[in-house]
């Protein structure tokens, strides 16, 4: 499988390489809490107070990444103390690469167009990877 990143590398460069990842239930759960306003997490905006960690490879943290992505479902939950929302997510950034621990604060504040401008909701709609009833969203 590959990281997180590169597959967002290959979607920005062409919208159409989503549908190789149709079946990746992790990749939908990020997708959705980066760009749909009723998945996003309710954990404060900007920068989370964390210490990143020295790791520099992406093949290192991939199983982290994964995980992490897993759990997003978990972090949406209403009935999950906002407390133990962010000491998840923080644990995730104090895990990861910088460049991952940037990607999963712009999935957090869902501006991922710093990083991935050609991803966009209605990109997704119209290669089919979001239904249309997500536009609105």
């Amino acid at each position: 499988m590959d990281t997180l990143r590169e597959i967002l590398r290959d979607v920005n460069a062409d919208i159409n390489n989503i549908k190789q990842h149709q079946g990746n239930n992790y990749l939908r759960n990020f997708m959705q809490v980066a760009y749909l306003k009723s998945h996003k997490l309710e954990l404060p905006e900007g920068e989370a107070p964390f210490t990143p960690s020295n790791i520099e490879s992406e093949v290192q943290t991939k199983g982290v990444m994964w995980q992490f992505l897993k759990k997003l479902d978990t972090l949406r939950r209403k009935d999950l103390h906002p407390l133990k929302r962010e000491v998840m997510y923080i644990d995730a950034l104090e895990n990861v690469t910088k460049q991952e621990a940037e990607v999963l604060t712009c999935m957090k504040d869902q501006v991922m167009y710093k990083l991935y401008p050609n991803i966009t909701v209605d990109a997704l709609v119209e290669v089919g990877y979001f239904p249309a009833s997500f536009r609105e969203q």
